[in-house]
């Protein structure tokens, strides 16, 4: 008979595969942030994400920290999905569930 693998090893997979995909994203979102830090063109940087560039506009100037936030909800989804990944598979190994289709030994009496 064929035994049955735990269920909690294939969502501690899939969550670790969110997490590798979610750090590639946010490893671009960084590239194209650096990328427009060192051209300078904000613009569509800023339009691309959706954030505020300060010092943008008519009459406005900068003098200080010119550059627009760094969107990091990628990085965040990356760090949980990593995180509940690893205890998921903790907690699996630390308290395994019994399985109805293993042949156990008989008792010694």
């Amino acid at each position: 008979m064929r035994t049955r693998r735990d269920r909690r090893l294939l969502i501690a997979m899939l969550l670790f595969a969110t997490a590798l995909i979610a750090c590639a994203v946010q490893a671009q979102i960084v590239s194209l942030y650096l990328d427009s830090a060192v051209l300078g063109g904000w613009t569509w940087f800023a339009e691309t994400f959706s954030v505020e560039v300060p010092g943008s506009g008519p009459g406005q100037y900068c003098f200080d920290y010119c550059a627009p936030p760094l969107p990091f909800l990628a990085g965040l989804i990356a760090l949980a999905c990593f995180a509940l990944g690893w205890a998921l598979l903790a907690y699996s190994w630390w308290s395994p569930r019994p399985s109805s289709n293993v042949d156990r030994a008989p008792d010694k009496q």
